[in-house]
């Protein structure tokens, strides 16, 4: 089976995948990268602030294989709760 590392970025903080792990293929590797993103961004944005996430897929041979961007942008209308 091939070895993948998922890197996550929360927009502040870099959290590399130093171990890996044995997937069955890259688009199992991809479908664990975006769970991890999602993951990722529902624990981090109660803080409330504007964020980029990214997940980014590296090989055994340390080659990119895949990345992705969740953007959340968030703006009260009208003030802050909306009065």
């Amino acid at each position: 089976m091939p070895h993948y590392f998922i890197d996550l970025h929360d927009g502040e903080r870099i959290t590399p995948d130093d171990d890996g792990a044995a997937y069955d293929g890259a688009e199992a590797a991809r479908r664990e990268a975006i769970r991890a993103l999602t993951l990722l961004a529902s624990d981090t944005l109660p803080d409330g602030r504007n964020r980029e996430f990214t997940v980014k897929i590296w090989n055994e041979t340390g080659e990119p294989v895949y990345e992705a961007l969740l953007s959340f942008r968030g703006t009260w209308i009208g003030g802050p709760g909306g009065a």
